[in-house]
């Protein structure tokens, strides 16, 4: 039977401009997207700018997704009630601890340069997992690192929770030379958790990026120069045979039906691709060739990695994109955090885990003498029944929990330890009852305004909290600001 081409399909009143759009008719696989590195699907103009040096850069921002619902608040961050971090809890048996790790005790609070006598600014349990890991791999770089503790409810084991703010970071300013937002998923967060709906832009949804690979193909013509077919170094050829398609012999395909709007993108593609090739080398970009990533990302340099492994390697290759200012904000996801089931030993080092990667990137942020901001989320949270022992001494984790729910923000500054407002380092509250106050804060119950309370304390770091409501919509902290607005400027 013949084979015949089809003409496209498409209502008239209906102009083909996102990238599902794009999807639906077959022209992603066209030769054009191809060339293309990064996502311009959605756009409705050529926009050059990701690719121009930036004269007054925001803090880097990097997100990390625990998903599945990690005891963040209790066995490692400490959480208290209404004043703060030490107005401690009658109990915290829910949140993990014995009666004997109680934090009134003695050796019980520990800050990130592990003092436990006098410690100071963030506080940890002092047998927390994620302090371990943070310590063992962030050396001297949690000398000038603080942070805060957010106490918030959201769902457990869901992808639904608009956790990360990334589009608005890209809305306050936060640009990178060669795109803007990168994730581990390939998806409209690029991480397990969702952004807020009224956040997404999908002209800047994020590249996702796993490999090394990945990271250099941004600048070079991707899968076809890696052919066998297609020697190394042979992309200045292939540049200059698609100088010779000019802007009328695109505008002639017109005779063939294809829409306008695809039109404007091949040339757009070309003109980005010819850009991209004389601005970047793959060299340059590239984590596996970087000294500093290969120290502290060591994964990176594997071709054949474990799963443990692929995940640093995924985490270093977006650390060092963000890290170097080719991209603004990258997400990493990492699985394996939905806790009850799983003997306490697993899932403190789980905890481990996810704190050497934290380290890990304040220990590179150190080595490039840049500032970032590393901000840490899971879906739901976990609590213990306060009877189980696990074999290591401690409560098993019994059952999801997501109104224990916590997040970490952390900010490293190569130049001294950040500013904070005041000596408190909470946001919101835990109750007597070991779970979160609903009415403490706006972002108490409320998902979405937790994200907005980052992005307050985003924008302080530059002095600039007065345009949240311009950045995010509104600013629901008015009535209460000093309880919210921790970080001082250092930008």
């Amino acid at each position: 039977m013949e084979n015949k081409k089809k003409p496209l399909h498409n209502d008239s009143n209906h102009k083909l401009k996102s990238r599902r759009d794009f999807l639906s008719q077959g022209l992603m696989a066209s030769a054009a997207s191809m060339l293309l590195p990064f996502n311009a699907f959605g756009q409705t103009e050529c926009e050059m700018a990701s690719m121009v040096a930036i004269d007054n850069p925001m803090i880097p921002v990097i997100v990390i997704d625990l998903a599945g619902g990690a005891n963040i608040g209790g066995s490692n961050a400490l959480v208290g009630n209404t004043n703060g971090q030490m107005h401690f809890l009658p109990s915290y048996q829910s949140l993990g601890l014995m009666t004997s790790e109680h934090p009134s005790n003695v050796g019980m609070i520990s800050d990130l340069r592990g003092n436990t006598t006098a410690p100071t600014g963030l506080l940890f349990h002092s047998q927390s997992g994620m302090l371990a890991g943070i310590r063992a791999a962030a050396g001297t770089a949690v000398n000038n690192t603080d942070g805060i503790v957010m106490c918030g409810i959201s769902g457990d084991d869901t992808e639904n929770n608009p956790h990360n703010p990334m589009y608005w970071f890209f809305n306050a300013g936060a640009r990178g030379q060669l795109t803007q937002l990168v994730g581990s998923r390939a998806n409209t967060s690029g991480g397990n958790s969702q952004a807020p709906v009224t956040s997404i832009d999908l002209s800047i949804a994020p590249l996702r990026v796993s490999t090394p690979t990945d990271v250099t193909d941004l600048a070079s013509l991707g899968p076809m120069s890696r052919g066998t077919n297609f020697a190394v170094g042979r992309e200045s050829m292939l540049m200059r045979a698609l100088e010779g398609l000019s802007s009328s012999k695109v505008r002639s395909l017109s005779r063939r039906g294809l829409p306008d709007a695809v039109k404007d993108l091949v040339l757009c593609n070309i003109t980005k691709t010819q850009a991209l090739l004389n601005k970047f080398s793959s060299e340059e970009l590239n984590p596996a060739l970087d000294t500093n990533v290969q120290a502290v990302f060591p994964e990176v340099l594997l071709t054949n990695p474990n799963e443990a492994q692929a995940v640093q390697r995924q985490a270093g290759s977006i650390a060092k994109m963000v890290l170097d200012g080719y991209a603004a904000c990258g997400t990493i996801t990492m699985g394996g955090y939905d806790y009850h089931g799983n003997d306490r030993v697993e899932t403190d080092r789980r905890d481990t885990v996810a704190g050497n990667t934290i380290g890990r990137i304040l220990n590179l942020a150190q080595r490039k003498n840049t500032k970032v901001v590393i901000y840490v989320l899971s879906d739901g949270g976990v609590s213990a029944n306060g009877t189980d022992i696990a074999t290591n001494g401690r409560f098993s984790w019994s059952s999801d929990s997501g109104n224990r729910g916590a997040s970490l923000m952390l900010v490293y500054d190569p130049m001294a330890r950040p500013v904070m407002r005041s000596n408190l380092r909470q946001m919101g509250n835990f109750q007597t009852s070991g779970s979160v106050q609903s009415d403490a804060s706006p972002m108490s119950n409320s998902v979405t305004t937790l994200a907005k309370a980052v992005m307050l304390n985003y924008l302080a770091l530059h002095g600039r909290e007065g345009e949240l409501a311009q950045v995010v919509g509104d600013n629901p902290f008015l009535t209460d600001l000093n309880r919210h607005l921790l970080f001082g400027k250092i930008a």
